[in-house]
């Protein structure tokens, strides 16, 4: 009778085990087919259980020397592939960082990084002397940093060194130590659409770009005369929206526009905008409207993360996405879908700063497929 019992029981249990393990591949394989979720990729995680200070990262850069540097909203985190060294506003200290929050970083010709901050100004940072350098905003110097609000750093093809601030876009002359304001001028339609400056980029024929919250914006750096895009209701040839969060040109000049309605791409030919949307029903669409940031790797593939659906990499010959979502039962995946900073390192790893998951990367040399 016991072998009886014991017969059943262990039956019981197989049968119990089978039905978890097909649950648990419908668990798996469902997301896959409704999203089109690549499951070929696998993601590393890096956040504060191995050093980072936050888990915020709005930005992202790699120094000469091969140092990754993180933006985070507690610190500057430098990274040298095992350990992070963080750095911090001090007390009384003059040549510290000026503010923990993070908004932006570049590295210039000359090695120096530079730190736009959330309300600390602008810094730049000496690698060699281990100092910070100040600049911040005067109302009464019109010579000086428009807002200590600082989103976006450039540095153009001549050298010169651009600031998108929470109060207009700013050239500085770093020999003269001072800044050329430009700002909306009410009645003016040749100057800046909108004064807070998101992202900045230049495009082959040496226009800069500001991306603002109000408009899209071609500077001409020869005359200073900016050329507006605005949203027009009912065109379809016109920028999809006038909030615009990510700015890119591609290895073939194309500028690639991330709004918080849609993917834009703009033909400069035609001077006329396209664009690409997530549609309800069709997995290889965009996964989110929302599109924080814009990056194109060595391989030509274009990467875009979303505020909400996660990474997608566009196919431009066939306008599909492939999705990359966190899956919180799965730690080779994203950690995070709000990708805000996108930076391919030179050995081909793709590093994705999220906003609350820290930093996740992938090696875009080699297929890497998942088991489960």
């Amino acid at each position: 009778m016991g072998n009886k019992f014991g017969f059943r029981a262990r039956l019981s249990t197989v049968i119990e085990r089978f039905a978890f393990i097909v649950a648990a591949m419908i668990v798996i394989v469902a997301p896959v087919s409704v999203s089109a979720q690549d499951a070929s990729v696998v993601f590393e995680r890096i956040s504060i259980e191995q050093g980072l200070s936050q888990s915020i990262v709005e930005c992202i850069v790699q120094d000469r020397k091969g140092f990754m540097w993180f933006g985070t909203q507690d610190g500057l985190n430098k990274y040298d592939g095992y350990q992070f060294t963080v750095m911090r506003q001090k007390p009384r200290d003059a040549n510290s960082l000026s503010h923990n929050n993070i908004l932006s970083l570049c590295e210039d010709h000359t090695g120096l990084i530079w730190i736009g901050t959330f309300n600390g100004g602008l810094n730049s940072y000496d690698p060699l002397t281990d100092r910070f350098t100040r600049y911040t905003a005067n109302v009464n110097d019109p010579k000086s940093l428009s807002s200590n609000m600082v989103r976006a750093i450039f540095e153009d093809s001549h050298g010169a060194l651009w600031i998108g601030t929470e109060n207009g876009l700013d050239r500085f002359d770093r020999e003269a130590g001072r800044f050329t304001q430009f700002r909306n001028v009410s009645g003016d339609s040749g100057s800046l659409s909108q004064n807070v400056v998101r992202k900045i980029c230049e495009d082959r024929s040496g226009f800069i770009w500001v991306g603002t919250d109000d408009g899209l914006n071609r500077l001409d750096p020869a005359t200073g005369i900016f050329k507006r895009y605005h949203a027009a209701h009912g065109d379809r040839r016109s920028i999809s929206n006038d909030a615009v969060r990510a700015l890119h040109v591609d290895r073939e000049g194309v500028l690639w526009i991330g709004t918080e309605d849609d993917l834009n791409r703009y033909d400069a030919e035609k001077d006329e905008f396209s664009y690409y949307r997530s549609i309800s029903g069709d997995p290889y669409s965009l996964s989110d409207n929302r599109v924080y940031s814009i990056y194109e790797d060595t391989h030509s593939v274009l990467w875009i993360g979303t505020n909400g659906g996660g990474l997608d990499r566009l196919d431009r010959k066939t306008g599909r996405f492939n999705s990359y979502r966190n899956d919180p039962f799965n730690p080779l995946t994203l950690s995070y879908d709000e990708v805000y900073a996108l930076f391919e390192d030179r050995s081909g790893v793709l590093w994705i700063g999220t906003w609350g998951g820290g930093v996740s990367k992938v090696d875009t040399k080699r297929k890497q497929f998942a088991l489960y």
